[in-house]
């Protein structure tokens, strides 16, 4: 089995694939060990990586560009839209994987100093969007 996932915002676009390249539809936790079921992915990092990392995952990071040329190549029309780009990640993973680098999991130490740098910009962000609210209402005032 191999896994596409196209990364967003809002939520995340999943596809899995057998060998054959035939759609497969089932929960990750139900296929097996995890450390048999690669996962192709636009981005080298964030939580959704953390993760299938730490659930046993081999994840392979694949270049967006890699995935816009792949699509040019396979979609006729050109369209973009995440169900068929989760698709394109999990036939592009199915086919060059043996081309691909699997990321390492991090160390417990590495995953803690991200977890505290991702709670600290949080924390920014919310400051930030307090200090432009309180801005925007002392202005109306």
């Amino acid at each position: 089995m191999f896994v596409g996932i196209d990364w967003a915002s809002e939520g995340h676009a999943v596809c899995m694939l057998d060998d054959a390249g035939h759609k497969a539809i089932a929960r990750l936790g139900r296929l097996g060990d995890p450390a048999t079921l690669p996962v192709a992915i636009e981005r080298p990092d964030g939580r959704l990586v953390d993760r299938l990392l730490e659930a046993g995952h081999p994840v392979v990071p694949v270049q967006p560009n890699a995935i816009k040329a792949w699509r040019d190549a396979e979609v006729l029309s050109g369209a973009k839209n995440d169900p068929d780009d989760a698709r394109l990640l999990a036939e592009y993973l199915r086919l060059r994987q043996h081309r691909r680098r699997v990321l390492a999991p991090f160390s417990a130490e590495t995953r803690a100093l991200r977890a505290v740098v991702r709670t600290r910009d949080d924390l920014v962000d919310q400051r930030v969007a307090a200090t432009n609210q309180l801005s925007a209402c002392l202005e109306a005032f």
